[in-house]
């Protein structure tokens, strides 16, 4: 599971880091080598969203998975 904390760190200062939200993208086990798929959530505050990504190819690297599991959850 990769798990994404945004954070707010008021005046840079990470010793006061304050979490906005969490983003969960667990792989479901489906796919190959190359193409996964995943089931993504977010908490942010009281609000929970739920998605999936289906057909992420791996070799994009995480940050494109990222992208993909946020536009799965918001558009």
């Amino acid at each position: 599971m990769i798990v994404v904390r945004i954070e707010v760190w008021p005046d840079g200062d990470g010793t006061r880091a304050e979490e906005l939200a969490r983003l969960h993208i667990a792989n479901d086990g489906t796919g190959d080598e190359a193409v996964g798929s995943y089931d993504v959530s977010a908490v942010e505050g009281t609000d929970v969203l739920s998605g999936r990504v289906e057909g992420h190819r791996r070799g994009q690297g995480a940050l494109a998975l990222v992208r993909d599991a946020l536009a799965a959850l918001v558009g």
